[in-house]
């Protein structure tokens, strides 16, 4: 299953990273489990998985936040 705050995506310096919020089933890229709590680049037709429940994010835009990292719109 996927937690309520299983992720968080950013954008930054022209990349897209992901980082697994210390979820119960945790996040893959590419059937590789990442580490919880640290950013990992990947790209935009990874696919990433949530437990057993895999997806690719299609990044719609990238806007820039007042006093924080830019935020990815995804779909």
């Amino acid at each position: 299953g996927i937690s309520r705050e299983h992720f968080k995506v950013k954008y930054e310096n022209n990349a897209l990273y992901i980082m697994d919020l210390n979820s119960l089933n945790g996040v893959s890229i590419d059937g590789y489990k990442i580490k919880p709590m640290e950013y990992i680049a990947f790209q935009e037709k990874s696919v990433i998985s949530f437990g057993k429940c895999p997806m690719t994010l299609k990044i719609r835009a990238v806007s820039e936040a007042a006093d924080e990292a830019k935020t990815v719109i995804y779909s």
